[in-house]
């Protein structure tokens, strides 16, 4: 990441994480990689979705796309 402007573009609110790119130069690429081979989704797909992300309980692929289908009715 090249500024703060870049690293505050990150929604995940799990600042802590070591994979977040406010805490290392790579970017998002540690935390998609890591969710994806656990076959889950990063927080941030979900926040795309909903800013509450409160009904999220299963951060797999599959949980992303039900909470996507609760968000928007099924569509």
């Amino acid at each position: 990441m090249k500024n703060n402007d870049e690293k505050n573009f990150c929604t995940c609110p799990v600042t802590k994480c070591p994979r977040h790119p406010m805490n290392h130069d790579e970017g998002c690429t540690p935390c998609i990689k890591d969710n994806l081979e656990k076959g889950k989704m990063p927080a941030c797909m979900f926040k795309a979705v909903s800013d509450d992300v409160s009904e999220a309980h299963d951060w797999t692929i599959k949980g992303f796309v039900e909470f996507y289908h609760k968000i928007n009715g099924g569509q």
